[in-house]
């Protein structure tokens, strides 16, 4: 980010995940120690399912809701 300013990173994590505990993947983005400048610049979305998220519908449906969302507001207008 410090090279890229225009970076932007969506965090997607299944609250279930065992392979890659969700818990794990907020501490490592806490501990960063990011310029707020930078934080802003990180998404998340959690979702009420493990590894494979894309394998229970809802929240699939919900996965691909908030990857458009984050792709347009990262897009130029």
């Amino acid at each position: 980010m410090i090279k890229n300013p225009y970076l932007k990173i969506l965090v997607m994590e299944g609250y279930y995940d065992l392979a890659t505990p969700f818990a794990a993947a907020d501490w490592t983005m806490d501990h960063l120690n990011l310029d707020a400048k930078y934080r802003e610049s990180v998404s998340y979305a959690t979702y009420g399912a493990g590894h494979m998220v894309y394998i229970d519908r809802a929240e699939h449906t919900k996965m691909k809701k908030d990857l458009v969302e984050f792709m347009e507001k990262c897009l130029p207008k």
